[in-house]
């Protein structure tokens, strides 16, 4: 499980790094819907990624996120299930819990 704290005024892209040894082929999403978020979208990379250290990642080796509004207090769980193109299927849970910093 993943833990993000996000703000509800932030409309922002969250990147999830995938360890597998073959590309993602395709993703989905589904939610508890108990924290008011807004899913934007979710899909596979589609240009390379470089993180904050310079380590860069190919096309179909990340997940993209992008996450809206919310309810001040709540927390909602975003359960993503990716397929790749060997045959695997995993699910991965996101956690945020939803704050307001200004």
């Amino acid at each position: 499980m993943i833990y993000i704290t996000k703000d509800v005024n932030e409309t922002l892209d969250y990147v999830f790094i995938r360890n597998v040894d073959d590309n993602i082929a395709n993703v989905s999403y589904i939610t508890d819907g108990l924290g008011g978020l807004t899913i934007q979208s979710c899909s596979v990379n589609t240009g390379v990624i470089t993180d904050s250290n310079g380590n860069e990642y190919p096309v179909g080796r990340a997940i993209v996120l992008w996450v809206a509004g919310g309810t001040v207090g709540g927390k909602e769980k975003v359960t993503i299930t990716y397929n790749t193109a060997g045959g695997r299927t995993i699910d991965e849970v996101a956690v945020f819990t939803l704050v307001q910093n200004n």
